[in-house]
């Protein structure tokens, strides 16, 4: 197994940084660099400071507290931002993250640093291979996530195979594109396969969502359901089947944690559509329903986490709950804020709809053998 040190010689903290969202301040100048994150409205909601930036090995960040460390304490950190690698274990969702950026090449250390310093990597669709599956194709869906071959052919408009050229090995991961909402160039993958999941390198991961819907037009649209995974949305369906269409809804993934962007600009798609959220059963997902919330109100709320609870900021307004007592309605009802929703639908018993659908199916084969 990879240790940490070797970790630490192949990931730069900059390249982790950037991929969240962090930008470099040119001009703070270029021995320590300084990467700031905004908000959706350009907000700064944190700042760090990079030690050692040409030497990963010896890089060590500050952040705006003045705390900091190296790359796997910066990881850590920030461990919740990296929902779409997920395990109760957090010594092995470090190893994930970590193994996930040591195998996505980076600029050479060796190039001048104005270079190592340009903008983050852009996507380049021309580096994957893409394949349109047939439903032969996707026995991942069905056999290792427990999809129906029904469903899987429902949503097969919406997935493709790809195989990143710049990877050794021969590995096709499905894939589910991702499009800024009413605009057709496919600009990140939310990548899945046999041990595997991730995100396209380069990819916006800020704008863009995986969007599934058979309305011919925007205002056919009645409800929007957003998830954190592509298989989510699609498990959820296939437990309500016959319930909700694809005709008249948008099933909509933001690839783990989402974005006040891809929120914004999924509603700007379908104005007049009911707003429904399928988060995971944990504190990240009922905070996302708030955050999904926020946006879908215009209200700007601040989420700060404390030892064991979260202050909540909007308006002149602020207040505290504890972690277990955090639900959209208990904030609506903190906030006295009225505004309608739509549904928030939570996998009872479970962490998300995947697992929910798998149980359902490991019942049901049980029925089955006692017949």
């Amino acid at each position: 197994m990879t240790t940490f040190d070797e970790y630490k010689s192949k990931v730069s903290i900059i390249q982790v940084a950037e991929d969240l969202g962090y930008r470099l301040d040119k001009s703070k100048g270029r021995v320590s660099p300084t990467y700031k994150l905004f908000d959706a409205n350009g907000n700064k909601t944190d700042e760090i400071i990079i030690k050692n930036p040409l030497n990963s090995s010896q890089q060590h960040y500050y952040d705006r507290n003045h705390k900091g460390g190296d790359l796997i304490s910066f990881v850590k950190n920030h461990i919740n931002d990296f929902p779409q690698f997920a395990h109760q274990n957090e010594y092995v969702r470090l190893n994930q993250i970590l193994g996930h950026y040591a195998n996505i090449p980076y600029i050479p250390k060796v190039e001048p640093l104005e270079k190592t310093f340009s903008a983050k990597q852009e996507f380049d669709r021309n580096r994957y291979t893409e394949v349109k599956p047939e439903l032969k194709d996707l026995s991942f869906l069905t056999k290792e996530r427990g999809l129906s071959p029904e469903t899987v052919k429902e949503f097969l408009p919406f997935i493709t195979k790809v195989k990143d050229n710049e990877v050794k090995g021969n590995f096709v991961n499905v894939a589910f594109p991702y499009h800024v909402p009413g605009k057709d160039d496919v600009t990140n993958y939310e990548l899945r396969n046999y041990g595997f999941k991730g995100m396209a390198s380069g990819g916006d991961k800020s704008n863009s969502v995986w969007l599934a819907t058979k309305a011919d037009m925007p205002g056919q649209v009645k409800n929007v359901y957003f998830f954190e995974s592509a298989i989510d949305a699609m498990s959820f369906h296939e437990i309500n089947k016959g319930k909700i269409s694809l005709e008249n809804s948008a099933f909509v993934s933001v690839g783990g944690y989402p974005s006040k962007n891809q929120i914004s600009n999924t509603l700007k798609q379908f104005p007049t559509a009911v707003i429904n959220t399928g988060f995971d059963n944990d504190i990240n997902g009922r905070l996302y329903d708030i955050m999904t919330y926020g946006v879908a109100i215009n209200k700007d709320i601040k989420i700060t986490k404390k030892d064991d609870s979260y202050l909540f900021k909007l308006d002149e307004k602020s207040f505290e709950l504890k972690k277990d007592d955090i639900t959209l309605n208990r904030f609506k009802d903190e906030a006295g804020i009225k505004s309608k929703f739509g549904s928030v639908h939570k996998p009872n018993g479970a962490n998300d709809f995947n697992e929910i659908l798998k149980k359902n199916n490991e019942q049901s084969f049980s029925k089955g053998l006692k017949l």
